[in-house]
């Protein structure tokens, strides 16, 4: 069954994006019109120990031999996604708020 959520206010969500420490704040718009155009479930993916690595070429010198490189999928059902924009916006923020936590946790102590 769908969260039932209120409203995200302008203060909420300024004051999850300024405790992102490890993510950068997320950009609801391309989101909500996948959201809106799909039926489909949402897949996230996160990661550490790619810190450092800006293009292919970083990954081809082979800087990340030896590295510890984490990644993580997890499946969001639609059935679990909010069906308006506005709950939908706060349940986005508060995703990315729980893949900061993520990345803090599971971030090699190398790169820490």
């Amino acid at each position: 069954d769908r969260r039932r959520a209120e409203p995200i206010s302008d203060d909420y969500m300024r004051e999850i994006a300024i405790n992102l420490e490890n993510v950068l704040p997320p950009r609801p718009g391309g989101t909500l019109a996948i959201l809106d155009a799909s039926g489909a479930d949402v897949v996230l993916l996160a990661h550490t120990g790619l810190e450092g690595f800006a293009t292919v070429r970083d990954v081809w010198a082979g800087d990340l031999v030896g590295a510890t490189v984490k990644v993580s999928f997890s499946r969001i059902p639609r059935s679990q996604i909010p069906e308006s924009s506005p709950q939908r916006v706060r349940w986005l923020y508060e995703t990315w708020a729980s893949l900061d936590v993520w990345v803090a946790e599971n971030r090699s102590r190398e790169t820490a």
